[in-house]
C-alpha cells in the first residue's frame, strides 16, 4: 500500500479553513455595521421628531399669548403664516416659510370663526374662536431628492376670545 504525504494536505486544509473563517467574520462584521448605522438613523429621526414636536408646542404657546394680549390683532393674521425663531408671525415668502428654525420650518394656519356661524371645528360655537394649526416640517436622508421637507409634526388648538 502506498502512503501519501499528509503534511501538504493538512496545510492546504488549514488555509481553506482560515479563508472560510475570514469570509464568515467579514459577513458578520458587515451585518453589525449595517445594523448600527440603521439604529443611528432611527435615533436621529426620533431626535428630529421630538425637536419638531417641541417647536410646534412652542408655536401654539406663542400664538396663545398673542391672542390673550391683543385679540383684535390676533384675528388679523393671515390664514397661512410663518412663525420663525424671532417669534414674529409673518406671511410666507413665496409658497413656503423655508427653513425658519434652522433645519426646520414652522408654519401656522389660522381658521377664524365668529360666534354662531355654524362651523363646528372648535366648540363651543357660541363665541368668537380660532382654530390654530402649528405644523413643523423637516427633512433627512430618507426624503426624496428635490423634496425640501418630507416629515412633519402637526398640533391643533382652539383659542377663544377672552370674556366670551
Amino acid at each position: 500500500m502506498k502512503k501519501f504525504p499528509t503534511a501538504g494536505y493538512l496545510s492546504g486544509q488549514t488555509l481553506l479553513e482560515v479563508l472560510v473563517a475570514l469570509g464568515v467574520a467579514t459577513i458578520v462584521i458587515s451585518a453589525i455595521v449595517v445594523i448600527v448605522i440603521s439604529s443611528l438613523k432611527g435615533g436621529q429621526f426620533s431626535t428630529s421628531q421630538n425637536q419638531a414636536n417641541q417647536y410646534a408646542q412652542e408655536g401654539l404657546e406663542i400664538v396663545k399669548n398673542k391672542a390673550q394680549s391683543d385679540w383684535t390683532t390676533f384675528r388679523s393674521y393671515l390664514p397661512y403664516s410663518c412663525l420663525g425663531q424671532d417669534q414674529t408671525i409673518s406671511p410666507p415668502l413665496g409658497t413656503s416659510c423655508g427653513s425658519n428654525l434652522g433645519t426646520f420650518s414652522r408654519e401656522i394656519l389660522f381658521s377664524h370663526y365668529v360666534a354662531n356661524d355654524g362651523n363646528t371645528d372648535c366648540l363651543p360655537t357660541t363665541v368668537d374662536r380660532t382654530k390654530v394649526t402649528a405644523t413643523v416640517y423637516w427633512s433627512d436622508s430618507k426624503c426624496p431628492a428635490g423634496t425640501p421637507f418630507c416629515h412633519k409634526v402637526q398640533l391643533i388648538s382652539c383659542l377663544f376670545k377672552s370674556g366670551s
